[in-house]
């Protein structure tokens, strides 16, 4: 699942066994002020949890991307 919204894109895949990834936000036409507010509190949020310490536990599919053998040549 890829979104710009933690507690809304983020959170359901999480919930749902996907592997997530968190973008920036596209634009900002069209978008509600309570939509605009909700993403401020939730960006400092998640860098609260950052500086503090927390990290994302690892996620199996993240896990086999890392360890398969396409990957490993890209690297060398």
């Amino acid at each position: 699942m890829v979104g710009d919204r933690y507690l809304t894109d983020v959170t359901f895949g999480n919930l749902h066994g996907m592997l997530t990834v968190h973008t920036e936000q596209l634009t900002t036409v069209g978008d509600n002020r309570v939509a605009q507010q909700m993403r401020r509190i939730e960006d400092w949020l998640v860098a609260r949890y950052v500086r503090l310490g927390y990290v994302a536990p690892p996620h199996p599919l993240a896990l086999r991307w890392l360890a398969s053998p396409e990957v490993e040549e890209k690297r060398e």
